[in-house]
């Protein structure tokens, strides 16, 4: 009997385990994290060291009261109090300064304060805490494009594709920094690795999209910029490219709709 079910668990495993590519936290569109954290889930992934596995793993019950204030954090933040989430990710850490994940969204926050110091030492902590957490490197990488210094930041992009060379988000920030400094067609090509492995990632079509019609290739621009619309991206200097193309083309309806 148990060499049967053995066979049969075998089967099992082979029927339902997750192929090679899944993507890990780090390769979900943003609206699928949000999703995913609403839920309760934190959407994030970083090996484990064997070091920190030598040593007894906390209880999970234990770790309740910090796993809720995390996401009455994470609701703080997309409420827009980011005063009042730094200062309860700031008391989370003095109880457990060895998480990396509070520096990483204290980390997120300054970004989107426009902070990219505070950010780039943020990201910096929690990658003391995780070396091999590639979100935190494609975080860093942001603070320091964005305090202009974009050789550092495609350095960390690099190495964060080199733990995780399916991280769309580093392929993207690759590009955008290639674009910005007039590498027209390496940024194509980073571009187009990003919609190999996420291919709902809209910004990525629309930028495409926009190097498509520098080139004076309309019909390729048209096609990249619907697909960004298709993607729910909805800004209006998109649809303005979209009906010049459309009109390029001498797709008339079509440009009127964009246009209008």
């Amino acid at each position: 009997v148990a060499a049967v079910l053995k066979d049969e668990l075998k089967k099992r495993i082979q029927e339902h385990a997750p192929g090679s590519t899944l993507a890990s936290g780090g390769n979900l569109d943003e609206s699928a994290a949000a999703k995913l954290r609403a839920l309760g889930y934190m959407a994030y992934r970083a090996p484990v060291s064997q070091e920190s596995l030598r040593h007894p793993l906390a209880d999970p019950k234990d770790k309740l009261a910090e796993f809720n204030a995390i996401l009455h954090a994470t609701d703080t933040i997309d409420g827009g109090h980011f005063q009042e989430a730094d200062a309860l990710l700031t008391e989370l850490r003095r109880q457990d300064p060895a998480m990396y994940i509070l520096p990483f969204m204290q980390g997120e926050m300054a970004l989107r304060r426009q902070q990219a110091p505070q950010a780039a030492q943020y990201f910096q902590d929690c990658l003391r805490l995780a070396p091999e957490f590639d979100q935190a490197m494609t975080g860093l990488a942001g603070a320091l494009e964005a305090q202009g210094k974009p050789q550092e930041a495609i350095q960390w992009l690099q190495r964060a594709l080199e733990r995780n060379p399916r991280n769309f988000r580093a392929w993207y920030q690759i590009g955008w920094i290639q674009e910005r400094s007039g590498n027209h067609d390496a940024a194509g090509t980073s571009l187009r690795k990003t919609l190999e492995i996420q291919p709902g990632f809209a910004p990525a079509w629309r930028d495409l999209g926009m190097l498509q019609f520098a080139r004076q290739d309309y019909g390729a621009a048209a096609a990249s910029l619907q697909k960004a619309s298709d993607l729910k991206l909805k800004e209006p200097t998109l649809f303005n490219y979209l009906g010049i193309c459309y009109s390029r083309t001498n797709r008339l309806p079509a440009a009127l709709r964009s246009y209008r």
